[in-house]
């Protein structure tokens, strides 16, 4: 979202100096929205500056009425959620599973309770695919991991470990579900040996 924002500004011609001034903030806090730190600005700042560059704030979107509601693991060492860099911010892309509201439901990759709604206790608008909340912009998965290298190193080493355990995971399931016609002739016999034990 607030990529949209910073695209209206400059085809405005305006500088965020100038954009700061019109909606009643600082610079710095435009500067800091536009990177990514969508808590820079308040809920009503954010709505003047939609006001003054035209962009849309989408409305939250209607309940589900099936009782089925997305929801993601906000751990951010979690192999469920995908890091990824935007200029030098580290952004996470959460695996949104569809359960019950009803439920609580657990993180089936660390088991962390998932959670349904934006983490911003002031917006808290439900789930919808993507790294940041539609309506407030806040991240869904807060970078709460420490770096001891460049955030483009670090997130390209974790997709390198992601890739692994799912891999990882992938045979560990093959191996247990392969139905004996797919396996090779001895291991079809050994498989009926130990049916007639």
């Amino acid at each position: 979202m607030h990529g949209l924002f910073k695209k209206a500004r400059r085809e405005q011609g305006l500088t965020q100096s100038e954009l700061a001034q019109l909606v009643g903030c600082r610079q710095s806090a435009i500067s800091m929205f536009e990177s990514g730190r969508v808590d820079a600005l308040s809920r009503d700042t954010l709505e003047a500056l939609a006001n003054v560059l035209h962009v849309e704030i989408l409305p939250e979107p209607p309940a589900e009425t099936t009782g089925q509601v997305l929801k993601y693991c906000p751990i951010a060492e979690c192999p469920s959620n995908i890091p990824y860099v935007v200029g030098d911010q580290l952004c996470f892309n959460p695996s949104l599973v569809r359960e019950s509201s009803a439920d609580r439901g657990h993180c089936p990759s660390c088991g962390e309770f998932l959670e349904s709604g934006c983490p911003n206790p002031d917006c808290n608008a439900p789930i919808r695919d993507g790294a940041f909340c539609w309506s407030c912009g806040e991240a869904h998965v807060a970078p709460a991991v420490s770096l001891n290298q460049s955030a483009e190193a670090w997130a390209r080493d974790r997709r390198k470990q992601i890739r692994d355990i799912r891999q990882l995971s992938t045979i560990t399931t093959r191996e247990h579900a392969t139905p004996a016609s797919m396996l090779n002739l001895r291991d079809r016999t050994n498989v009926q040996k130990r049916k007639t034990r």
